[in-house]
């Protein structure tokens, strides 16, 4: 979110910039000078196809990367193929990239039924701004939840039965007939990603890096998507 720079607030707007601080020692702001060894990769390696998804961003950087690339990205949200609002840039040089087909797949759709689950220790009613008139009091219908950084829930709630963009840490919840709140398990993440149930169940991880592993993908359906218009 703060862009390509350097710490020292240097801008990155082209690979020859970007090796150049590189080899006078310059660090780099976050992670997102990545790209320029993505740029720097694709340059040495020329793949025939190439695929880069990112998240939203200021126009700025959107055109340094689409300029970058030499292609415009094209925008799918992951609710069309998925219970999971996420909306996604995906840049790539496969040809006629379409919209997917809505699946119309809502939370209702992903719950993992007949399981104990732990419901966090207050309700969404005790927070601010929040409207209880707006939830549709079916259970896990319409109610899904944003979970923040700062032990607070977002002000909003879905209303068309899709999740919020999931997390690379802090996974959303769902919200019952009786607005208690209560984290999506490990499998509903994995199927708000279209991943099989239990992918990301292995010997040794924990169930938050399972959430972090799935927060930091994409979207299996949207990449298939994608990928399918090689065949044409």
């Amino acid at each position: 979110m703060r862009g390509m720079s350097t710490k020292d607030k240097i801008d990155i707007t082209a690979l020859d910039q970007y090796l150049d601080l590189k080899e006078n020692g310059f660090e780099f702001e976050g992670y997102s000078y990545l790209f320029w060894e993505y740029i720097r990769i694709l340059k040495d390696v020329k793949p025939k196809y190439f695929l880069l998804e990112n998240v939203k961003m200021a126009e700025k950087w959107k055109r340094i990367i689409t300029n970058a690339l030499g292609v415009s990205p094209i925008l799918i949200n992951s609710e069309l193929v998925s219970a999971q609002s996420r909306e996604r840039l995906y840049w790539t040089n496969i040809p006629d990239i379409t919209q997917p087909k809505d699946k119309h797949i809502y939370i209702d759709d992903i719950i993992e039924n007949n399981i104990v689950h732990t419901y966090l220790p207050r309700t969404r009613l005790d927070y601010t701004n929040y409207d209880k008139s707006k939830v549709n009091k079916c259970i896990f219908k319409n109610t899904a939840t944003q979970i923040g950084n700062s032990k607070k829930f977002g002000n909003a709630v879905r209303s068309n039965g899709k999740a919020f963009t999931l997390r690379r840490i802090n996974p959303n919840g769902i919200i019952d007939e009786n607005y208690n709140i209560r984290e999506f398990t490990p499998i509903e993440v994995e199927r708000l990603q279209t991943l099989p149930d239990n992918y990301t169940l292995i010997d040794g991880i924990k169930k938050k890096e399972r959430y972090e592993a799935c927060g930091n993908g994409w979207t299996v359906d949207v990449i298939v998507h994608i990928l399918k218009h090689l065949n044409k």
